[in-house]
């Protein structure tokens, strides 16, 4: 059986000012859009992660795009809205830059949008390059975002926006390669992070002995507790970085245990039901 979803018409008022739009270069914000709640910790934390890179070059984005495509499809079974994938990241240290399949434009709030699939991007403009400037976030009621900090945790939090608001309120993804030098920086700055960050290492499928042998005291704690993954290398991501191509099945398959390390299936069901009938 299948079902029909009817439309309200589009008036000759709106269809100009969508004409207007796109000669301007502009997204018009969707009708059902709303502000980012401001203080409901625990639904944020059911529908909303962070992630940020331990040091340069640790592969965040990466994470951060499997990790939504991984939501989009388990969300998708239950007909929830996009995903949408944050980058806060300026535009010439970005590793989205790239990944969308088609550009929509900017949308009134400053944000650029793209689509990847079932995950809607939401990239910086160039104008952009300080963390207190980055524009308000948006979300739908039902939506599960992910938002790729693409900064350092101590410049994030060096001036008040709309990412750093998250911080306290959302589960956090560190991510670091791993290495000797990966899990020491790592380490570092799991030290200043809130709460117990999920750890991400990227680049092996088990830790060498080595690099397990540096686990400091908090890097060691997180281990023993699951909060620690592994997300395997790409050597074609490696040499060309994020593109609109599909991501490889080996990293598709990691984001999809890490999905559940973060969102464990009950709280995910629970955070993904109609809204209908909600006062």
């Amino acid at each position: 059986m299948s079902l029909t979803l009817e439309r309200d018409p589009v008036t000759v008022a709106e269809l100009v000012a969508a004409i207007s739009d796109q000669r301007r270069g502009t997204v018009p914000p969707p009708k059902h859009e709303k502000a980012m709640p401001g203080g409901d910790a625990e639904s944020d934390s059911a529908t909303t992660a962070m992630v940020l890179g331990a040091h340069p070059g640790a592969g965040s984005s990466v994470v951060a795009l499997a990790l939504a495509e991984a939501a989009a499809r388990r969300d998708a079974a239950d007909g929830s809205a996009p995903v949408r994938l944050v980058d806060a990241a300026p535009q010439a240290t970005s590793g989205l830059i790239c990944a969308a399949e088609r550009e929509l434009g900017v949308d009134p709030s400053g944000w650029r949008i793209g689509f990847r699939g079932e995950v809607e991007i939401h990239r910086i403009t160039a104008a952009v390059e300080s963390s207190e400037h980055l524009p308000e976030l948006a979300t739908f009621e039902s939506d599960r975002l992910v938002v790729d900090a693409g900064r350092p945790f101590s410049e994030l939090l060096a001036a008040p926006n709309p990412i750093a608001a998250l911080v306290h309120r959302v589960p956090l993804v560190l991510v670091c390669r791993a290495t000797v030098p990966g899990v020491r920086r790592a380490e570092r700055v799991v030290a200043d992070l809130p709460g117990r960050p999920v750890v991400v290492g990227v680049g092996a499928r088990r830790w060498p002995g080595p690099v397990r042998a540096t686990f400091g005291p908090l890097l060691s704690a997180a281990h023993d507790a699951g909060r620690v993954a592994l997300m395997p290398a790409d050597v074609r991501l490696e040499i060309n970085g994020i593109d609109a191509d599909p991501l490889p099945k080996a990293l598709t398959a990691a984001a999809m245990r890490l999905l559940d390390l973060i969102w464990p299936p009950a709280l995910q069901t629970a955070s993904t039901k109609p809204t209908k009938g909600r006062a």
